[in-house]
């Protein structure tokens, strides 16, 4: 570390004895009680925690994130050029800055424990950069240092192998570590990275809400919601590790994505009277231009790009579902919903075997193994209401081995 930054990082690291008076306004108070639960990043919470927390008695407050990232940012660089695995290897390395970043951290947890009476910590995933460390002095502290970890859908066997392998060189340091199935217990117990007994499997909260939402509305329109995905979702690799999008052509599901939607925007021009919703998985540029390549050759009306529905207004109206490598293949059965899983192209050739997700579903009633099958099947659904849904013991067992 040459010998301006590491000025610049003990001045905050005297600046952190002071909080109160140089770091003003980091917390915002949501309901302040005699004892509170502070959340990192708030906003990747699911939306009934709240309810939750407020159900317990407890208080809850937000640590801000913007904080949170500036302060990491100053004791640690080149955030972005790691993924969470490998980047926290290279910071062990920097005894120094973590030295000092420790000082930092540990006088923040008193600054809570005496100014807002925290008695409990949470956070959603265990790999988000600027939360490093809070685990370890938030315990230190006699703070309980929860991590409600969302991501939890380890669907392929190369996603399994790859993340024990990350996880075998990373501890957890905080009090819980709640995830979502035995399958994710399992991978986070055996690789070391947690305490067998220190890791609690509950559901997600939304399964609960997917649920009561699934009953609100019975009138089902004439609509195809197709929840889009990226060429390499599922496929973990060194360089496409955590990407929607790979960047290398000969890497990714690329022919099965273009003959999917090729194919769905043709059947959106053959029923016109047919609304076709495309879900992107989040806003970010691949989605929206891979959207508009096939808006601008078609030209059509009944199609529509969304990136939010958070009150599943859309599922719950939908007609029949599309989808591949998500969540929402396995969340829409809870809504007893007609759902196509394509699977043809790159799944038969050998280099993608152990990256196909939920191959528990090939060769079932939701399955297209081919494009003709896919078109047989999307259109049997259009015109005369067709359901391609699993058995109720298929459900319950997909249910409950991936949420």
């Amino acid at each position: 570390m040459n010998f301006v930054k590491l000025i610049r990082c003990i001045y905050y690291v005297f600046l952190s004895y002071f909080f109160k008076f140089f770091f003003p306004n980091i917390v915002k108070s949501i309901s302040n009680k005699k004892n509170n639960v502070l959340l990192l990043t708030p906003f990747r919470r699911d939306i009934n925690f709240d309810k939750v927390i407020k159900n317990s008695g407890l208080g809850l407050l937000f640590l801000k994130t913007e904080f949170t990232q500036k302060m990491h940012g100053i004791f640690f660089l080149e955030r972005g050029k790691y993924n969470f695995y490998d980047y926290v290897n290279k910071i062990k390395k920097q005894k120094m800055r973590v030295y000092l970043y420790g000082i930092f951290i540990n006088n923040l947890m008193k600054y809570l424990i005496n100014n807002y009476n925290v008695k409990i910590i949470c956070n959603f995933a265990i790999h988000y950069k600027s939360e490093m460390f809070y685990d370890r002095y938030a315990t230190k502290n006699r703070i309980k240092f929860i991590t409600l970890h969302r991501e939890c859908l380890f669907q392929t066997d190369a996603v399994k192998k790859f993340i024990f392998n990350k996880l075998k060189k990373v501890k957890y340091e905080g009090t819980k570590l709640i995830v979502h199935n035995e399958t994710a217990k399992k991978i986070f117990s055996s690789s070391g990275f947690c305490k067998k007994k220190n890791i609690d499997v509950v559901g997600p909260l939304k399964v609960d809400h997917l649920k009561e939402k699934s009953l609100e509305y019975k009138k089902i329109d004439k609509s195809v919601l197709i929840y889009m995905f990226g060429n390499s979702v599922g496929i973990s690799t060194k360089k496409s590790f955590g990407s929607e999008w790979s960047k290398k052509n000969d890497i990714g599901w690329n022919k099965m994505i273009d003959n999917l939607f090729s194919n769905i925007f043709e059947n959106a021009k053959k029923f016109k009277k047919t609304k076709f919703i495309f879900k992107a998985r989040y806003k970010s540029v691949e989605f929206i231009n891979f959207y508009n390549q096939f808006l601008k050759k078609y030209n059509l009306k009944n199609t529509k790009l969304i990136f939010e529905d958070s009150d599943f207004t859309y599922r719950k109206k939908a007609s029949i579902i599309i989808s591949y490598g998500s969540t929402a293949i396995i969340e829409s059965m809870i809504f007893d919903k007609s759902i196509l899983v394509p699977f043809f192209n790159e799944v038969y050739e050998k280099k993608f075997k152990e990256y196909i997700p939920f191959k528990e579903i090939i060769n079932t009633k939701i399955s297209c193994n081919s494009v003709e099958q896919f078109n047989d099947k999307l259109r049997s659904n259009i015109m005369y209401n067709r359901k391609y849904c699993l058995s109720k013991k298929q459900n319950k067992y997909l249910i409950e081995k991936y949420l």
